[in-house]
């Protein structure tokens, strides 16, 4: 199966698959999760407020990180995002 779509306004930097769906982190800020069936896009995730680098995904949550020097722990069930900033000294988790 081969399939293009277009799914940011700027570069893809990441993308990673889980139980049929795949998320992609993007310079324009956000993570989109999608039906890789459908090839429709699910939900966006915002809060970075930079180029997001990297993502991973489990069954309950995406980790993500980005050029905001933050790294965020969205949970997917419960909603929530708990960020982690690098610029702190102490690296705790902000709510």
């Amino acid at each position: 199966m081969e399939a293009a779509v277009k799914v940011h306004d700027a570069c893809v930097n990441q993308v990673d698959y889980h139980n049929g769906r795949f998320f992609t982190a993007s310079d324009d800020s956000t993570i989109k999760e999608w039906d890789l069936r459908t090839m429709t896009c699910l939900r966006v995730l915002k809060g970075h407020r930079g180029p997001v680098r990297d993502v991973k995904v489990s069954d309950r949550r995406i980790v993500s990180c980005s050029d905001d020097k933050t790294v965020r722990i969205w949970d997917l069930v419960l909603d929530k995002t708990k960020v982690v900033d690098s610029t702190k000294a102490d690296g705790k988790a902000k709510k």
